[in-house]
């Protein structure tokens, strides 16, 4: 291949999954007229805040509400504006997802395949579809491990501490990043594990700082609804205490949550039943592709790591283990419900480990990415709900 065309191909790749994903959502995102799941509580706060500026959900950080609220002030209070952020940062996702699976696999072709995967993947296809804060928080993430396994501590830094102001969800990657510090890339190769340490211990100040010093900005865009909560949101430490005390409190309804091992062999579907080409209950949420050749590449990642003691495949399954597995014992700790979206951000190390895991060539890897992408559209892509639309 030409120089010349290498280097555009080069450019031009990452981009692909991106184009892919807004082509197939840009016409889902009008097609649901209703709010749908946690829009319910998102899209009337971003609407209180354009309105009156109040801080409704003083619950969960005010980044991903603000962005929510851009979204209706540039494109009206209709489903465009409520849903279209969440598509352009779950397509900065696919093209952070690109370069994060590159850097771990040193193949371009498992970085294409990674991302190709993630785009046709169901859940994180339907959150970049709905008016939700998991898909601005999960960008920065990914942008924050990124900038880390380029040895950049400050952006990385920076770039978490911006995904927990939109999300506390974000915290799960804090361990992923601290490892990526200890046995991952430096701008010095002959980096010492006393500076790796000192590395990660500025890392972890900075990111907690930058935190803090966010969410007392943000916060001071809004005004309370009333005078305790007025107390709460102008103090950045009062503010986290405020939501941490409600998620891990007990006063959730009981009944309705979902059993973190289910989350993989039986997910949820977000959108309405029913509304994939071919209707088929079980394949309209479980992707045997992803979901499948994650049972086989997990574990032979958690093997590779014992016994070879390989970086890429030690923090494919920390990254796995941080953001899901954690899950399990936690369902029996905390006193609340779990639900099934709390794998979105364990879904991109999924993809990655499963395309490196087949480790074929590029026929072999472009051919799995189409028959994933080929499933998609037949089972779980909502066509009917768009062809009703047109």
């Amino acid at each position: 291949m030409p120089m010349n065309t290498r280097a555009i191909t080069s450019r031009i790749e990452p981009l692909v999954p991106a184009f892919i994903l807004v082509v197939l959502a840009a016409p889902v995102i009008p097609a649901y007229e209703a709010l749908l799941f946690d829009e319910t509580w998102y899209v009337p706060a971003a609407r209180r805040f354009l309105d009156s500026h109040v801080y409704e959900r003083v619950e969960h950080p005010p980044l991903g509400q603000l962005l929510i609220s851009a979204g209706i002030l540039l494109l009206g209070d209709n489903p465009r504006g409520w849903r279209t952020p969440s598509l352009a940062f779950a397509a900065a996702s696919l093209i952070l997802t690109y370069y994060v699976a590159g850097e771990l696999s040193k193949r371009r072709i498992v970085a294409l395949t990674s991302s190709m995967l993630l785009a046709s993947e169901k859940l994180f296809f339907t959150f970049s579809t709905i008016g939700v804060l998991d898909m601005f928080f999960i960008a920065f993430s990914l942008l924050s491990v990124y900038a880390a396994l380029k040895g950049r501590v400050i952006p990385s830094a920076l770039a978490l501490a911006a995904g927990l102001c939109c999300k506390l969800t974000a915290v799960l990657f804090l361990p992923v990043i601290l490892l990526i510090l200890f046995i991952g890339k430096s701008k010095n190769p002959e980096t010492s594990m006393g500076e790796k340490i000192l590395a990660a211990a500025k890392w972890l100040v900075l990111t907690v700082a930058s935190f803090l010093v966010f969410l007392y900005l943000f916060d001071g865009l809004y005004s309370a609804a009333d005078g305790a909560e007025e107390a709460v949101i102008r103090n950045p430490i009062r503010h986290v205490s405020h939501m941490v005390g409600i998620h891990t409190s007990g006063n959730w309804p009981s009944g309705y949550g979902e059993p973190p091992w289910t989350w993989i062999i039986q997910p949820r579907n977000y959108y309405l039943g029913g509304v994939s080409l071919i209707g088929n209950g079980p394949f309209e949420t479980l992707n045997p592709f992803i979901y499948g050749l994650t049972f086989i590449a997990m574990p032979h990642s958690l093997w590779s790591s014992i016994r070879t003691r390989d970086p890429k495949s030690t923090l494919s399954w920390a990254w796995f283990t941080s953001t899901y597995v954690i899950w399990i014992p936690l369902y029996f700790v905390v006193q609340r419900p779990l639900f099934s979206f709390y794998l979105l951000p364990a879904i991109p190390i999924m993809c990655s480990t499963a395309a490196s895991f087949l480790n074929g060539d590029r026929r072999t890897q472009c051919l799995f990415a189409v028959l994933n992408l080929t499933f998609f559209l037949l089972f779980q892509y909502p066509m009917r709900m768009v062809i009703s639309g047109m």
